[in-house]
């Protein structure tokens, strides 16, 4: 099978980023010819404000490129894991002129808001779910805090919605999680046409020693990934345990501030890969205590490999892959005190959380191996080819 993968990639590197390079990656590894395109938002630093506008709602460029690959050579599939703002949704009208099966990655909820996190004021926000023009977005400057780059953005959604892309230009959707897919398809999505499919690891990282030790936060240090609260609960926890925390992000002085006022409290900032998966292997739980529905955090995925069980809000995504008291913990979402009633209970139950650590290693073998999401993706294009034919 001959294959296009198409990716935006974001300013700071991410998780979707991530899984293109891991799909790319299994792809080839199972005999595939794959061709890559793509963009990086490095470039919108030196374009004016007019022309990211531009292209954002339809990039002339990326639609010729994509025109001029599949004349060279065609392929079976494009697959698009992000195409905003540089690439935009004009490159399935080129794949699909060509006569290829388009397929679109959902990594998060762009397609029904344009802040891509449905969430506002730090916490879940659904105002333009099912909305046509989703004006509450540039009431409330949800893209980037901006009103004039949210209103592009919410042009292009609905623009695009009017003209009936979304439904009749991609041939197979891919969301993350069952709760992803619901909410796509209650905000417009063609049910028959979005489907499940998690994020995977190309290699296992197996796991780590059998004494385990102290919690660990791996993350992006910003308000959405809920960081101020977990320093807050961790300063009122009733015995003494260490915090690691692993990142950087915006507000990284103020949290190094706020753990200068605790000795269990160690920031590390930004580390490899290597040395997180080991912080995993060691650590006794992880704590993920993000404010918004989340997608499929490699994070938690890695958890899961190195048999770290995990701590998470009980809502979103992250309610769908950690089950509670199983593989790990639920709190109450965006409840500080029930964060606080979480945390001391996993301090206090150090062999139930080892339980839980290996039923998360039994899940990850089960679900989330290479082999495993291999065999969904070539469902999911068998789909797609149908569709498209």
């Amino acid at each position: 099978m001959r294959i296009l993968c198409i990716h935006n990639r974001y300013q700071y590197a991410g998780g979707e980023g991530a899984v293109f390079d891991a799909e790319v990656s299994m792809l080839r590894q199972y005999g595939h010819d794959v061709e890559t395109y793509e963009e990086d938002n490095r470039k919108v630093d030196d374009m004016k404000g007019w022309q990211v506008a531009a292209r954002s709602l339809w990039s002339r460029e990326a639609y010729r490129i994509v025109t001029e690959r599949l004349r060279k050579n065609p392929c079976d599939i494009v697959h698009v894991t992000n195409f905003n703002p540089l690439v935009s949704p004009s490159v399935y009208y080129a794949a699909r002129r060509a006569g290829a099966a388009v397929v679109q990655s959902l990594h998060n909820y762009r397609l029904l808001c344009p802040g891509s996190y449905l969430m506002r004021d730090n916490r879940p926000c659904e105002l333009c779910l099912a909305r046509t023009v989703k004006w509450p977005a540039i009431k409330h400057r949800c893209y980037r805090d901006h009103r004039g780059a949210s209103a592009t953005v919410t042009a292009m959604i609905g623009g695009h919605r009017v003209f009936r892309t979304w439904s009749r230009a991609v041939d197979a959707y891919i969301a993350l999680t069952q709760f992803a897919r619901e909410k796509f398809i209650a905000g417009g999505l063609p049910a028959n046409r979005v489907h499940v499919k998690p994020n995977f690891l190309v290699e296992d990282p197996e796991p780590g020693i059998s004494i385990r030790s102290g919690a660990l936060f791996v993350g992006r240090l910003s308000r959405e990934k809920g960081i101020l609260e977990l320093v807050e609960a961790w300063g009122n926890l009733p015995m003494p345990m260490t915090l690691t925390v692993m990142g950087d992000g915006p507000l990284e002085e103020e949290i190094r501030s706020r753990a200068s006022d605790h000795d269990t409290i160690r920031m590390l900032g930004k580390q490899d890969k290597d040395a997180v998966l080991e912080g995993m292997r060691k650590a006794a739980f992880l704590v993920f205590p993000s404010t918004w529905y989340e997608g499929f955090p490699m994070t938690l995925l890695e958890c899961f490999a190195t048999e770290c069980p995990v701590i998470v809000p009980g809502f979103g995504g992250m309610a769908e892959l950690v089950d509670d008291q199983s593989t790990g913990l639920h709190y109450r979402p965006l409840d500080a005190n029930d964060l606080l009633r979480a945390i001391t209970w996993a301090v206090s139950h150090p062999e139930e959380m080892v339980e839980f650590g290996r039923a998360a290693r039994r899940s990850y073998l089960e679900n989330y191996t290479l082999a495993k999401n291999y065999d969904s993706m070539m469902a999911i294009y068998e789909i797609a080819g149908r569709t498209r034919a």
